[in-house]
C-alpha cells in the first residue's frame, strides 16, 4: 500500500492520473504475478471486488444486517456534502477557503496538459474543478444547509451506535464505517469537532477509531506530512 501526501499533490501527477483520470483516491491495483489486471478508482467499486475476492474469511458486510449498512452508505454518500463543507466560502466573507496549495496544484496540472498528451484532457478537467473551487462562492443558506446535513448524519450515528458496541454494526468494522470515517475525518479538518464531541457515542466511537492502524496509516499520516497546513483542525 502506498499513502499520498495530498497536500503536497502526489495525486496531481500524470502517472496517477494514469490511474485515475478524476485524480480522486482511494485506487486499488489489481495485479497477478505481477501483471497489472484492474485498475479500480471508486471506494465503493473497491469495497464491492474485495467483497467477491479473499479477505481472509472476513467480510465487511454485516451479516444480517446487510441492508442496514448499504442502506447507510448511501445516505452518507447521498447527503455529506463534503465539497461543500470543505471548500465552501459565503459570497460575502472576507476569508477564502480555497483548497491547501491549489496554487501549485493550478500550475502543475496546467504543465500536464502542455507536457503529456495522454493525460492532458484529465488534467484539464481537473484544472476545471480546481479553478471553479477557487473562484465559487455559496451563499450562507447553502453552507448552513450542508451543515444541517451533516448534523443530522451525526444525530443519526448515535442512534445506531448501541452502549458498549465498538462499531456501527456490531463487533466488527464494516462497510457501514469504512464510508463513516471520512466523514468524520473531514468534519473534524474544517474544525467542527464539536459537533462530534457533543454526541457521546459518536465520541467514543470516533476515539476508537482514531486508534486502528488503519487510520493511524491513511488519515492521521497525512497530519504529519510536509506541506500539511499550519491552520489544520484535523487533531
Amino acid at each position: 500500500m502506498r499513502v499520498l501526501n495530498l497536500f503536497n499533490q502526489e495525486h496531481l501527477t500524470a502517472d496517477f492520473l494514469r490511474k485515475n483520470p478524476a485524480a480522486t483516491v482511494p485506487v486499488l491495483e489489481v495485479a497477478c504475478d505481477g501483471k497489472l489486471l484492474e485498475t479500480i478508482p471508486d471506494s465503493l467499486a473497491i469495497v464491492k471486488h474485495l467483497e467477491r475476492g479473499d479477505l481472509g474469511g472476513k467480510s465487511l458486510i454485516p451479516e444480517g444486517k446487510e441492508a442496514m449498512a448499504w442502506e447507510w452508505v448511501d445516505r452518507v454518500r447521498a447527503e455529506f456534502q463534503s465539497y461543500t463543507i470543505t471548500f465552501g466560502k459565503v459570497a460575502d466573507a472576507s476569508e477564502t477557503s480555497a483548497p491547501p496549495g491549489s496554487g501549485r496544484a493550478i500550475r502543475m496540472l496546467q504543465d500536464i496538459a502542455e507536457q503529456h498528451p495522454d493525460v492532458a484532457d484529465a488534467a484539464r478537467t481537473k484544472l476545471h474543478t480546481l479553478k471553479h473551487v477557487r473562484r465559487s462562492a455559496v451563499s450562507s443558506e447553502e453552507l448552513q444547509q450542508a451543515h444541517e446535513a451533516a448534523w443530522r448524519l451525526l444525530d443519526a450515528l448515535e442512534e445506531m451506535l448501541a452502549p458498549g458496541q465498538p462499531f456501527i454494526f456490531g463487533a466488527s468494522f464494516s462497510v457501514a464505517d469504512a464510508f463513516t470515517v471520512p466523514m468524520l475525518a473531514r468534519l473534524q479538518w474544517r474544525n467542527h469537532g464539536r459537533q462530534i464531541r457533543e454526541r457521546s457515542r459518536v465520541s467514543q466511537y470516533w476515539e476508537r477509531i482514531q486508534e486502528r492502524p488503519s487510520y493511524l496509516t491513511v488519515f492521521d499520516a497525512q497530519c504529519h506530512m510536509d506541506g500539511h497546513p499550519e491552520d489544520c483542525r484535523c487533531k
